[in-house]
């Protein structure tokens, strides 16, 4: 074995042992590809979801429901799963809009001057899931009679109750019009 071979060896196994230190900012989320892992299952726990509900134009509100169901796979699945890579990028999606609700809603964050919902709207992940919600309306057999509609993200975990799941973000109604 070469001596950078052994460096290298020596560096993984230094980044498995030596104790994880979180670095605070936005900018190091956009880096986080770059750069892997090997603490896959650190700490279990809940996973977002993206739920959303309907205000009609006759004043009916309609129940929650989630936004991001999951797809059927069939044989081919494990060559070609349009559905699939689509469902999996809007889970990231919804990630970073949870990773960037939490650096918005964190005191010790320097540099958010603007905390909340308000400066939440503002944002390009706030955005995309804003414009996903709108494609699943358009899909849906009476989207003309819709008016409105809500969202919010909820930690789904699969030993919790449904009654239970913490509701992390939850929206005021926004206008909508197919």
């Amino acid at each position: 074995m070469t001596l950078a071979g052994a460096l290298l060896l020596l560096g993984l196994v230094a980044t498995i042992f030596l104790p994880r230190v979180d670095v605070p900012g936005r900018a190091v989320h956009l880096f986080r590809a770059f750069f892997p892992s090997w603490r896959f299952f650190e700490d279990v726990g809940g996973t977002p979801r993206l739920d959303y509900r309907v205000h009609r134009a006759d004043g009916e509100i309609g129940p929650w429901t989630d936004a991001l169901p999951p797809v059927a796979r069939g044989p081919t699945a494990l060559l070609l799963n349009p559905e699939g890579n689509l469902r999996f990028a809007c889970g990231s999606l919804v990630d970073q809009l949870v990773a960037d609700f939490e650096v918005l809603t964190d005191a010790e964050v320097a540099d958010a001057p603007e905390r909340g919902l308000p400066a939440l709207e503002r944002m390009v992940s706030f955005r995309l899931v804003q414009n996903l919600l709108a494609t699943r309306l358009r899909a849906r057999p009476d989207a003309a009679e819709v008016a409105a509609y809500e969202l919010r993200l909820v930690l789904d975990a699969p030993d919790v109750p449904e009654a239970e799941r913490e509701v992390i973000l939850q929206t005021p109604p926004y206008a909508w019009s197919p």
